[in-house]
């Protein structure tokens, strides 16, 4: 389901839900690590994978920028869970489902839902670096 396909950058926002998809709690990173390296290679990238499935892609410069300083943006590939107790998702098995995006004032980062808890994402800076645009 594409909750956040009217909000712009749409690819952004389209690779954002498809990550959001995958389970991915502490110690649960194979398939998210999976889904990088499928990326990777879908587009011809290159990568590496480690055995603690940390995964760094590649991706050469912009042409007329290839004599510029390398840009690395760093996150993390899983996430903390948390839930109500009366909740039967499960974080093993279940993607999360992204239920709305609140920019309620500079600094506020995506919220998404799993039962009645909103759980602000805690990566929020990183993943802000995706979607500013310049001007």
């Amino acid at each position: 389901m594409a909750v956040l396909s009217s909000l712009e950058p749409k690819q952004v926002f389209k690779y954002f839900e498809e990550i959001s998809s995958v389970p991915r709690g502490s110690g649960n990173m194979n398939g998210i690590a999976d889904f990088c390296v499928d990326f990777a290679e879908k587009h011809g990238l290159k990568y590496i994978r480690d055995d603690a499935n940390n995964v760094v892609i590649y991706k050469d410069a912009a042409k007329g920028y290839e004599s510029a300083e390398p840009i690395i943006l760093q996150g993390h590939l899983d996430m903390v869970c948390q839930k109500d107790d009366e909740s039967s998702f499960d974080f093993e098995k279940d993607g999360i489902h992204t239920v709305k995006l609140l920019r309620v004032s500079e600094g506020e980062g995506l919220y998404f839902r799993v039962g009645r808890r909103c759980k602000r994402n805690e990566n929020r800076n990183s993943k802000r670096l995706f979607w500013r645009r310049s001007g």
